[in-house]
């Protein structure tokens, strides 16, 4: 698995499995200390091998340290999974993780 974090155009979160999973959810924690921007959670697209998938809710009001949980319809197959925050504020991600099944069927984070 490769972890790319960028930085330039639109904030994004992009994790490259070696081969495909079963994705099943992206959650990620708001920082722990203090939200100075509500906007940096709100409208943060999910998108599996490219497709855009679902975002937070453009009104989501956010507490310190608040789990924030991305996931697809149904489980799918791929490649790729990554997190795009919206073009005017910084990705702010205290801690993230993966929930995905190999094809042993057993979850991983």
């Amino acid at each position: 698995m490769n972890f790319f974090y960028f930085f330039f155009s639109q904030p994004r979160v992009k994790v490259k499995f070696n081969y495909p999973i079963k994705f099943h959810e992206i959650r990620f924690y708001a920082r722990p200390d203090h939200i100075f921007d509500q906007n940096r959670y709100r409208n943060i697209c999910l998108f599996l091998d490219g497709i855009q998938k679902d975002c937070t809710d453009p009104g989501l009001v956010t507490k310190p340290g608040d789990q924030i949980r991305i996931k697809s319809e149904m489980p799918e197959m791929a490649s790729e999974a990554e997190i795009r925050f919206p073009s005017e504020s910084p990705g702010v991600v205290a801690e993230l993780e993966i929930y995905y099944t190999f094809s042993e069927g057993k979850i991983s984070v």
